[in-house]
Formats: C-alpha cells, structure tokens, sequence
C-alpha cells in the first residue's frame, strides 16, 4: 500500500478520485511539517518530528469541493494557503515553535 493509500486509510470521511499516486492529493512540507490536501475538502496538517501515535497536528474541512493545492509560506512557512475547486483559498497562520 503506498503513502497516500496509507494515509486516506487513517482519516475519518477521506477519499481519493484516483487510485495512481501520481494523481493523489497534492503535499506541501517545511522541515517537520507535511499538509495534505484532499477531494473531500480536508486539510491536514502533519508533526512529522512527533513521536508515537497519530502524527496528525490539524484536521480542517474548511472548503466544500475538493482541494487542489497546499502551500507554506512566510519567512519561516508559518503560514499555510489552500485552494480548492470551490472557488476559495483560505490562509492559515500557524504560531511559531517556542
């Protein structure tokens, strides 16, 4: 099973159009960081520095069709922009670490 296979399989109500990888949600990462968009609206955001357990920091369903990009962004990629099919980006400013 690959990534995005395994990835769709732990999330509540995700789904992917396609079953090739090649055409799965599209990523966007800075150093521990990994967002993942889907079909379903969602976008998650991924700890991958956490250990043990779900490594899923946020889970938003913020747009009403399917999202077609993430991207980080900022001086430090504090912040986060998704677009979606239905027409909207929506920016998230995420805190910077301590």
């Amino acid at each position: 099973m690959g990534l995005w296979r395994r990835v769709l399989s732990s999330l509540p109500h995700a789904q992917c159009a396609d079953a090739d990888e090649s055409a799965s949600p599209s990523p966007a990462a800075t150093s521990n960081k990994l967002a993942t968009s889907f079909t379903n609206g969602a976008v998650v955001l991924w700890d991958l520095a956490k250990e043990g357990g779900s490594r899923v920091e946020q889970l938003k369903y913020e747009h009403d069709r399917a999202v077609n990009r993430v991207v980080f962004g900022g001086q430090t990629g504090n912040w986060l922009m998704s677009g979606g099919q239905d027409g909207q980006m929506k920016l998230w400013v995420r805190p910077l670490a301590p």
